[in-house]
């Protein structure tokens, strides 16, 4: 765990030489380049600096070594009623336990960014840490008892420490969750009971790469790689996976 000495109450050490992932709960850009941190007692200066505007995430490098780094779980795995502990310092663990999974419904949502969030049962501080009981981060606190799951996290930190820079994959795309939803009309998703429904006449830009693969508008996609888009898996959730250029198969009706 890390506090730091601005708005930013508390975040997550997460490789051993130095950066922190810290959730932020309004649109940015932000930079913690000049401020400290303190980790575990000691103060750092932040000698990098680096936000994505996806994800609301604030990356800080620190001049360490050696950190203590918590291993990473599946949170989206998390199970209703799962015991958990919410860190709000780094020793201070408060019990919680999982709520629900909070999916977004009938409302059209983006390919390119993360659309499940996870509730708890009891309020917590925008950037605490969860984890479960195996001693794994599973998500880091949104603010109020809303959740942000781990694996939304990872791929993002993944691009920063592998490109030096954080990138997303896209397919650019808008759809509607057909697990998730209700009432959608049966002309528009025939018999299927899952996938993702591109809904609207803007739900597939021409300049996307879905529109360049010769998908359109009213397509309903049910897998990615064979992975399929139901629920227990979104299309934000499946395309989030790869990196930017890689090339996938997609399953349409």
């Amino acid at each position: 765990g890390l506090t730091t000495n601005d708005v930013f109450r508390s975040g997550l050490v997460v490789t051993s030489d130095g950066w922190v992932a810290i959730k932020t709960s309004t649109a940015g850009p932000f930079t913690l380049k000049g401020a400290s941190i303190r980790v575990r007692g000691q103060m750092f200066a932040v000698g990098e600096s680096v936000y994505d505007d996806v994800t609301q995430m604030l990356f800080a490098k620190v001049n360490a070594s050696d950190l203590p780094v918590a291993a990473f779980g599946k949170g989206r795995e998390s199970q209703i009623g799962e015991q958990v502990f919410l860190a709000s310092g780094p020793s201070t663990f408060v019990p919680a336990s999982i709520a629900s999974h909070v999916w977004p419904g009938a409302i059209p949502v983006s390919s390119d960014e993360p659309n499940r969030l996870l509730l708890m049962d009891r309020p917590g501080h925008i950037g605490e840490v969860l984890f479960n009981l195996n001693g794994e981060v599973v998500a880091m606190a949104q603010g109020d008892d809303m959740l942000f799951p781990i694996e939304a996290i990872l791929p993002v930190l993944r691009s920063l420490l592998e490109l030096k820079t954080i990138v997303h994959p896209s397919l650019g795309v808008q759809y509607v969750d057909v697990a998730h939803a209700v009432h959608v009309p049966t002309e528009l998703i025939g018999t299927n009971r899952y996938g993702a429904l591109l809904y609207g006449a803007l739900s597939v830009p021409r300049v996307s790469a879905a529109r360049k693969a010769g998908i359109l508008p009213g397509d309903v996609l049910l897998a990615v790689n064979d992975e399929t888009i139901n629920g227990e898996h979104g299309l934000d959730e499946l395309i989030a996976q790869y990196r930017p250029g890689d090339r996938v198969q997609v399953l349409l009706d």
